[in-house]
């Protein structure tokens, strides 16, 4: 009953993390599983119809997919399970400002590692999970500390040159403004197709309604009823794509005072604040053979404090190309 030996289980018996394209196109997913993703699922409320707000998990809309009662038994085997050994030795802890943002040029994340040097010194390293899982791509490992600092001053540079960001900021709305377009002419279609399939419903419950025990009308019906629930689902999904992109249109002003926060909070911080930070203002970072590509979050460091405990990140996000020198 052990996170371990699940784990172990799921990849003997073929499952692999779910596959996605991210907003960028690039391909996520369909990896072995690991604890700590295991754990995840094994722990998400979301899983018994709930949604979080304001920090308390709330009944949703959706349909849970277990049981509670069934949820409640895992959690109470995860904390059976969790055992502390008193007089352990414990290893340096590295924390990694990027861990969860940087990607490989592959598609693939940049995971992180470490190593210990010929006199006993420390290295962090970000290495690609393609690479190390299948050797399927060969992007040599990057130093931590390099591409961190790389990323942190091309942040304070944009916070810095008011022309650079106004460049930037002005290419992201217009690429925001072209996935709108593309969306409405999506959401048109799929609207078209749902309009059809319910003036066809409605025509067969009339069929039926005279008396017809017709076993073939009742099968379409069926079918139809299936494709009318996809279709609201395409749609309902499109909407929200397009509040999202609504929502996304970046202020020059609040950006940048957002980036000149960050200069000012980064310097006073400590590694683990400062990966909060990079938390709230990186969505992601695509590292290339010659550039970094970042898409960072709209944020008002006004409402965090400084220690940024329970911050979240906010919704608003636009995109920044910059080349390493």
């Amino acid at each position: 009953g052990s996170i371990r030996e699940t784990t172990r289980l799921l990849n003997e018996a073929g499952y692999r993390t779910k596959k996605y394209h991210s907003r960028r196109g690039l391909s996520q997913g369909g990896r072995r599983f690991d604890k700590s993703g295991v754990h995840r699922l094994l722990t998400d409320h979301v899983y018994v119809g709930k949604q979080q707000h304001n920090g308390q998990w709330l009944a949703a809309q959706h349909q849970p997919l277990i049981d509670e009662a069934l949820f409640r038994d895992v959690q109470a085997l995860l904390a059976r399970n969790h055992v502390v050994r008193p007089g352990r030795r414990r290893t340096t802890k590295h924390v990694f400002l990027l861990e969860g943002i940087l990607q490989c040029k592959c598609g693939a994340s940049m995971t992180p590692t470490w190593s210990r040097g010929r006199h006993g010194g420390e290295y962090r390293y970000y290495d690609c999970r393609r690479k190390r899982d299948d050797g399927t791509c060969n992007a040599p490992r990057v130093r931590a500390d390099d591409i961190e600092n790389i990323i942190t001053q091309r942040l304070i540079r944009l916070s810095e040159d008011p022309a650079l960001l106004a460049h930037v900021l002005e290419q992201a709305n217009q690429g925001n403004e072209d996935q709108r377009e593309t969306l409405r002419d999506k959401t048109n279609a799929l609207l078209a197709k749902y309009t059809s399939t319910n003036t066809q419903i409605a025509s067969l419950v009339d069929f039926l309604a005279t008396g017809s025990t017709s076993t073939s009308v009742k099968e379409r019906l069926t079918e139809l009823e299936g494709q009318k629930a996809e279709l609201q689902q395409a749609l309902d999904n499109a909407r929200e794509e397009l509040r999202e992109l609504k929502d996304r249109t970046a202020n020059i002003d609040k950006t940048k005072e957002g980036l000149a926060q960050f200069a000012n909070a980064f310097a006073q911080a400590s590694m683990e604040q400062r990966k909060q930070l990079f938390q709230l203002l990186v969505d992601h970072a695509v590292l290339g053979d010659d550039k970094v590509t970042l898409a960072v979050f709209e944020i008002d460091l006004n409402e965090k404090p400084p220690a940024l405990e329970g911050a979240r990140g906010c919704p608003n996000w636009w995109t920044g190309r910059d080349s390493n020198p």
